[in-house]
């Protein structure tokens, strides 16, 4: 299996854990679920259990060296064990005093407890929700990224911070997932007419002061996993999802539980 690791996994159904299970099993990594979960594990991770019939094992196969993977609210590790936690709210108190925090900002498709999910679920239902920007980022970016790195955060320290490398604002946000939310929903109901085709494809694109225009809020301190990237695996942190493709994403979870 060359580098991959064998990880802990306190709840696999999680989003973000469910995406690093999917990519991190072709990595060569294994993951272990408790023993209640092992057979909806194995229905969830149907398709890349064929590739990897070992993929997901239970915790009484758990190696002693093996990584523990907790989400902000998973507390269970046992003393002394390599724990890596993610955290998708940057306002969650960290107080580990061992092990590596992973803070993921602005992620696409959000978490559906979010005040993100809120936002996207009220502009599709056409309520006048809050417009937020972000430092959007992908899901599959950010779990390709994980997957790539978990034998070299099995072992680190401190906190990392994922986030998009580009602030796009609330205007452009609204106008890019609204754009995608009219033409799913004339396709659905037939009534597709040439002004759902003539929507302009790209966001508009102009020349700007920088000494006169804010650029945003500060993005999140990122350089820290870019360089932690670059170090181990040869490449930064690159996203490469464009931001339409991400809100495809979060569309298609909003109207399959709408």
């Amino acid at each position: 299996m060359g580098m991959g690791v064998h990880a802990a996994v306190v709840d696999p159904f999680n989003p973000l854990m469910e995406a690093v299970i999917d990519r991190g099993m072709l990595s060569g990594h294994r993951f272990h679920v408790p023993t209640a979960l092992e057979e909806t594990a194995h229905i969830r991770f149907e398709t890349s259990l064929k590739a990897v019939p070992d993929g997901i094992q239970p915790w009484s196969e758990l190696p002693h060296d093996s990584v523990w993977l907790l989400n902000e609210l998973d507390q269970e590790a046992p003393e002394g064990a390599s724990v890596i936690r993610f955290y998708l709210d940057p306002n969650t108190p960290k107080n580990a005093e061992s092990g590596c925090d992973v803070t993921v900002h602005d992620l696409l498709p959000p978490a559906r407890a979010s005040k993100a999910w809120s936002m996207f679920d009220g502009w599709l239902k056409g309520s006048e929700a809050e417009k937020t920007g972000g430092y959007w980022c992908s899901l599959h970016d950010v779990a390709a990224a994980i997957a790539r790195t978990l034998p070299f955060l099995k072992t680190a320290e401190g906190g990392l911070n994922i986030a998009g490398r580009r602030y796009w604002t609330a205007d452009d946000t609204h106008r890019e997932f609204m754009t995608l939310a009219h033409r799913s929903t004339a396709g659905k109901s037939g009534d597709f007419r040439l002004d759902h085709l003539a929507q302009p494809d790209d966001l508009p694109v102009a020349a700007v002061d920088v000494r006169t225009v804010s650029p945003g809020p500060e993005r999140p301190p990122i350089g820290a996993f870019h360089r932690f990237l670059e170090k181990h695996t040869g490449e930064g942190w690159r996203p490469i999802m464009p931001l339409r493709q991400s809100l495809m994403l979060v569309l298609a979870e909003l109207l399959e539980e709408n």
